[in-house]
């Protein structure tokens, strides 16, 4: 679980939250939760999905392992508010360097 607290460089001209500060934020937890042990993976392919607008003053992203295999590894991270509001969710596809 790794967090961000949202300032006003993180806001677009409308003022909502832009598109790369979630997947900044689900890029770095997919990379803490893949490399605790032992540093050698990396991604292959991502793709986010935007599923609404923060309403909180912070992002949360959750790192769940799907499958985590010899050569590669499966990953899906959950971004929300502090407040529970789904803000997107991305997916990676890792590459073991072991």
């Amino acid at each position: 679980v790794c967090s961000l607290e949202i300032n006003d460089c993180h806001k677009n001209a409308a003022g909502g939250v832009m598109g790369g500060v979630p997947f900044m934020l689900a890029d770095f937890a997919f990379a803490v939760a893949t490399n605790h042990e032992v540093v050698r993976t990396v991604s292959l392919n991502s793709t986010i999905s935007f599923l609404g607008v923060a309403k909180g003053k912070k992002l949360i992203a959750k790192a769940e392992c799907v499958k985590f295999g010899r050569a590669t590894c499966y990953y899906t991270v959950h971004i929300t508010d502090e407040l529970g509001t789904k803000v997107a969710e991305v997916v990676f596809t890792g590459f073991n360097k072991n």
